[in-house]
């Protein structure tokens, strides 16, 4: 077997080689993005929840209770129950009225939906509403 023979026999099937390990490396990349969606869709769902818990706990006659039980549901229908996650409010003074602050706490999904708890914080604002709550008759024009 001469040199040349020997030459053209060691790089047989290198392109075979080449495109799997290609095609793994386009997989991995896809995954990649994929994740990365998946997480930004995870943080996008926890600061609407938040928001939505702080509107709702900002209107008259609410309560801080009412922003973090609305929050937990709107987390629990978009994000699952077993999710471990902290809900918290708080009240800001922004330019010159009073805010209420609801903090979301959830696991940041890291591989699939597992990651590590607390992770992920967002935080959602409205600003309290001033007056009393008015009794409406069902039916009558305000």
């Amino acid at each position: 077997m001469t040199t040349q023979e020997r030459t053209h026999w060691s790089e047989e099937g290198s392109e075979v080689v080449a495109h799997a390990m290609m095609q793994a490396l386009v997989v991995i990349v896809f995954l990649i993005i994929l994740q990365t969606a998946f997480t930004l869709h995870t943080r996008n769902l926890a600061i609407s929840a938040a928001s939505e818990g702080a509107r709702r706990g900002a209107l008259v006659g609410a309560v801080d209770a009412d922003a973090i039980q609305r929050t937990g549901d709107l987390l629990d229908d978009s994000l699952g129950q077993g999710r471990p996650r902290d809900i918290s409010t708080s009240h800001q003074q922004w330019q010159g009225q009073d805010a209420l602050v609801v903090t979301v706490r959830t696991t940041m999904p890291v591989f699939l939906t597992w990651g590590p708890p607390n992770w992920l914080t967002v935080h959602g604002r409205s600003l309290v509403e001033d007056g009393e709550p008015t009794a409406q008759a069902e039916g009558t024009e305000p």
